[in-house]
C-alpha cells in the first residue's frame, strides 16, 4: 500500500517523503489494531499530518490525517466516506479543517478575462472540499465535540451559505489572528501579512 501511495504522489510531482507516508499508514493500521479503546483527540482533514503528531507529543490521542497527500481523495465520494467511516469508528474529539483556499482568494479578482476551464475545476473542487468540511463540522457539534477551521480572513469562502451556517451554531465561534506569529510563512518562506479567520 505504501508503494502505491508513493507511486501516485511521486506521478503527480507531489513533495512528500516516505517516512511521512508511511508513519501515517502505520497510525492508521494500529487504530484499526486497537478498535474502540484507541484514544482519538485530533483528526486531521486536509492536511499532511501537522497537528496530529504535535498532539502525540502532548499525550494526546492522534486520529490520523486525511488528504490527498495521504492517500484520501476529499474531492471524491470514496474519500469522504473513509472519512464518514474513521469519524463514527474513532469519533475525535476534534476536527482540525484547512481546505483548499486558493480558489476562493481575493486575488482571483484580479485576473481579467473569462475563466479557464481548469480554473472553474478547481473552484468546484474547493466548494466540493468546502461542503464536506462543514458537514463534518455540523456533525462534530450536534454530537458535542469540536472542530477547528481555518481560513483566510479575505477569503470568499466565508460567505457561503454553509459556512455561515455552521458559525452561527450554538458555541461556534469566530477568532481572527494572524498566524506567521505561530510560524506559518508564504511560498517563498517569508512572514505573512494577511489574517486568518478560525471557527
Amino acid at each position: 500500500q505504501r508503494r502505491r501511495l508513493l507511486g501516485a504522489l511521486r506521478e503527480a510531482g507531489a513533495g512528500i517523503s516516505e517516512p511521512v507516508v508511511r508513519d501515517e499508514l502505520e497510525n492508521r493500521a494500529a487504530g484499526r489494531e486497537r478498535g474502540s479503546t484507541t484514544r482519538s483527540d485530533v483528526m486531521e482533514l486536509c492536511s499532511v499530518p501537522r497537528v496530529g503528531p504535535a498532539a502525540e507529543v502532548a499525550g494526546l490521542g492522534n486520529a490520523g490525517a486525511y488528504d490527498i497527500m495521504t492517500g484520501c481523495d476529499l474531492r471524491t465520494g470514496q474519500g469522504q466516506q473513509q472519512v464518514w467511516r474513521e469519524l463514527q469508528e474513532r469519533k475525535p474529539r476534534c476536527t482540525v479543517m484547512s481546505p483548499p483556499c486558493g480558489p476562493f482568494s481575493a486575488l482571483q479578482e484580479l485576473t481579467s478575462g473569462p475563466w479557464s476551464s481548469e480554473r472553474r475545476q478547481r473552484l468546484r473542487d474547493a466548494i466540493a472540499i468546502l461542503r464536506f468540511c462543514m458537514r463534518v463540522a455540523e456533525h462534530q457539534v450536534k454530537r458535542g465535540a469540536y472542530f477547528l477551521f481555518e481560513h483566510p480572513l479575505t477569503a470568499k469562502s466565508w460567505k457561503l451559505k454553509e459556512v455561515q451556517d455552521v458559525w452561527t451554531m450554538p458555541g461556534v465561534r469566530r477568532v481572527t489572528g494572524h498566524l506567521c506569529m505561530l510560524g506559518k510563512k508564504s511560498a517563498e518562506g517569508g512572514p505573512l501579512e494577511e489574517g486568518d479567520r478560525l471557527a
